[in-house]
């Protein structure tokens, strides 16, 4: 698949997370919200009137799908009989792009539970390209990889993440999506220097970021997508947003959606960054 390159891709804006406890918020006049990401899981998993009510309240707006079941971190490949159930999903919303984490989520047939961390080894690198490329071919629309929280990290590393994930970017043609949020949360929980992150990330090939809200439990910084975005996150967003051609920028809010009027605010905010975007 030939290189990805974001400025070919079209301009969403800002958006939010698909949820339907909060789809009458969607309906609202004036809302400036660019787009909506659905999770084919959620998909696969409703009943008929959820569906219903989707294929309502995404007639008029244009849709991205971004999954947590590929597991493309994991060396008997991706999971096949998720992937085929996606690519219908995909072509009836015809979204432009999905996407998925650079994780583990299972180990063979044994489902994690979670979005686990893979080592970032030559080995794996392998078993990665060639994962995505699994997806890529089965798709055959643009495809993301996106960093997750961490809260280990194996020993060994041959990369650093950033690192890593320009290695599959180049070696496979694929795109990433940045989660803002994860990349402060693992800079609090493993020590590591947001700038230098950024420094060696392929912003050439950033299509979308994640924003989301973080909260302290036991010392550990965990992303729970239940909290207002910190301000740091945005700080950084910002840099990176002055120096790319990202298409889209997502608020994530699953749980504890609070006051629907911040939720705007910060709808807002990510839109007005977005509409000052090089790539805009």
């Amino acid at each position: 698949m030939p290189s990805l390159s974001p400025s070919s891709l079209p301009f969403l804006g800002a958006g939010l997370g698909y949820r339907r406890a909060i789809r009458d918020f969607y309906r609202l006049p004036g809302i400036p919200l660019g787009f909506l990401e659905v999770m084919p899981e959620h998909i696969l998993d409703t009943s008929e009137a959820g569906k219903a009510d989707l294929l309502e309240d995404t007639r008029d707006r244009p849709v991205v799908t971004h999954s947590v079941t590929l597991s493309v971190g994991t060396a008997t490949g991706p999971d096949r009989g998720f992937l085929r159930k996606m690519v219908p999903i995909n072509r009836q919303f015809k979204v432009p792009w999905c996407s998925d984490h650079l994780c583990f989520t299972k180990i063979g047939k044994q489902t994690i539970g979670q979005l686990t961390p893979i080592p970032y080894t030559e080995a794996s690198l392998a078993a990665v390209v060639a994962n995505v490329k699994t997806v890529q071919n089965a798709v055959g629309i643009p495809f993301l990889i996106e960093n997750i929280s961490q809260y280990f990290q194996f020993p060994g590393n041959d990369f650093t993440e950033p690192e890593f994930m320009a290695e599959v970017a180049a070696k496979t043609g694929c795109g990433v999506l940045l989660d803002v949020t994860n990349l402060r949360n693992n800079a609090a929980n493993l020590g590591w220097d947001p700038q230098r992150y950024l420094d060696q990330f392929p912003l050439e090939r950033l299509v979308q970021f994640h924003l989301a809200g973080s909260e302290w439990v036991a010392g550990k910084l965990l992303d729970t997508h239940g909290a207002a975005v910190h301000p740091e996150v945005w700080k950084l967003t910002k840099q990176v947003i002055d120096t790319s051609h990202v298409r889209a920028l997502l608020i994530e809010r699953d749980q504890t959606f609070g006051s629907l009027k911040r939720l705007e605010g910060e709808l807002r905010k990510a839109d007005k960054l977005m509409q000052g975007a090089a790539g805009a």
